[in-house]
């Protein structure tokens, strides 16, 4: 890591929580399409 001081941290980990929402909402969009299709 480049920064080390606390607001790079806070940066970082503001990043990270970015990205686990966007993979949540990928999965769940994912799920539902593999959903619809079986009930097709």
């Amino acid at each position: 890591m480049p920064f080390k001081t606390p607001t790079g941290l806070h940066i970082f980990g503001y990043n990270k929580d970015i990205i686990e929402n966007i993979i949540k909402f990928w999965l769940k969009s994912y799920l539902f399409c593999i959903a619809s299709q079986l009930g097709e």
